[in-house]
């Protein structure tokens, strides 16, 4: 239940406006200014998804062949300064739910394909930081203090995605990320000083050993190697090189997108000579938890595989994160489907899968009932806008997904975060 209530009736949206900017690939997405009537101003940006993804919502795009690849947001931008500014001019923005609601009753169809969630998420950003703003907070205080997801604010343990594969990769390899996760007894700031000795040990590494080093979309490297084992043996010997004890100072996950690799109900993956099936597929997940302090599992089931979701959840509950997002979607109502079927015990959250910062509350709220842990995670169209660190911290998530320590849409995520952890020091020293 919300416990910051308005501060009083006459502060209201005075002015609405959007305009089209690129994200981290290059592609079209939206910016909205939001002004209210006593002069605060707030900037916010949304991600943007990867088309090849399942989605309950549709982006809106222009779809004009001859522009921008057809991925312009322009009929968007022209909504947000039209028909969303004049439905949303004059009220409160603390009233977050009421607002939400007034934006999904702009499109009847189920998907939002006339209006887009993309429309709708990055108004419901700019609501969100205008209400922190109004009470003189940081956005992550105000989430904190409105929704009471957590009793504590801390900053959530990071999982760093140090080489990229799958979807994210250059076919590559077959899972999508594979995560250094420090400790999460350690600070912040050593937290992020062991990424960034790593992820530099790892370049250095795969320059010495000849392979292909660039990086990809989200920021990881993409190296040409044999095996996805390769991936966790180079991340290992990285760790070695800077004195990290795997198992101790920092643990490894990944986020397999199975999905990509899955068909006809088995896994063709590089380290094996024929695909995987039932018990083989779970014998490899094992095996890997063994050899490599494999910590977190994302998606590393097939949507359609429900059996190897629930023997597996039921056998690593205690001991891993397992992490649901191509089936939960950051929805409350695929949330709860996973959570009666005991699938998964953590969920991943993403802006840009639903259509408004409430349907995102809502998806936290059904997991904390269960007693799941969350993620907030970056997406592949990322921009330098940091509301995920503030997201983050104020709901109270474990842990976060932003990517490596580089790239500037992903370092702006963590330089958050940073600033954030010395005001949480400066007020428990207080």
């Amino acid at each position: 239940m919300a416990i910051v209530t308005a501060l009083n009736n006459s502060l209201s949206i005075s002015n609405l406006t959007a305009r089209e900017i690129l994200d981290s690939r290059g592609y079209p997405t939206i910016e909205c200014s939001l002004t209210l009537n006593n002069g605060i101003f707030v900037v916010t940006s949304c991600s943007t998804a990867n088309p090849a993804k399942s989605t309950d919502f549709k982006e809106l795009r222009d779809d004009d062949p001859n522009r921008m690849k057809g991925l312009g947001v322009s009929k968007a931008v022209e909504l947000i300064n039209t028909r969303l500014a004049q439905a949303l001019t004059g009220r409160n923005p603390t009233v977050q739910e009421e607002i939400d609601e007034a934006l999904l009753a702009l499109d009847t169809s189920q998907t939002l394909e006339n209006i887009g969630a993309n429309t709708t998420m990055v108004v419901s950003q700019a609501v969100l930081k205008a209400a922190a703003l109004s009470y003189g907070w940081p956005t992550y205080y105000y989430l904190y203090k409105r929704y009471n997801l957590t009793q504590l604010l801390s900053i959530p343990t990071c999982m760093y995605g140090m080489i990229d594969g799958g979807r994210h990769g250059t076919d590559n390899l077959d899972f999508q990320e594979f995560q250094l996760i420090p400790a999460n007894h350690l600070s912040f700031q050593r937290s992020l000083e062991i990424a960034v000795s790593h992820f530099k040990a790892l370049g250095d590494l795969l320059k010495e050993k000849g392979a292909i080093h660039s990086v990809g979309p989200c920021g990881g490297y993409t190296p040409n190697l044999y095996k996805n084992t390769d991936a966790f043996d180079l991340m290992s010997e990285a760790a070695r090189n800077v004195n990290l004890v795997i198992g101790r100072d920092v643990f490894f996950g990944a986020d397999f997108d199975a999905d990509n690799f899955y068909n006809l109900n088995r896994y063709k993956i590089k380290d094996r000579p024929e695909p995987l099936a039932g018990k083989q597929w779970v014998d490899y997940l094992q095996d890997l938890n063994k050899l490599y302090a494999l910590y977190s599992f994302e998606d590393p089931f097939g949507s359609g595989d429900a059996a190897g979701w629930k023997g597996f959840t039921n056998e690593f509950d205690k001991a891993a994160r397992i992490v649901c997002d191509s089936l939960t979607r950051t929805s409350a109502k695929h949330v709860t489907t996973a959570i009666k079927e005991k699938i998964g015990n953590t969920l991943l959250v993403k802006t840009g899968q639903v259509p408004t910062i409430t349907a995102l509350i809502q998806a936290v709220q059904t997991a904390r009932a269960a007693n799941w842990q969350v993620v907030v995670a970056a997406r592949e169209g990322e921009t330098n806008d940091d509301l995920l660190a503030d997201l983050s911290v104020g709901i109270g998530a474990e842990f976060v997904k932003f990517g490596p320590p580089n790239r500037g849409e992903r370092i702006a995520k963590y330089n958050r975060l940073l600033q954030i952890y010395h005001e949480l020091q400066q007020l428990n020293q207080g």
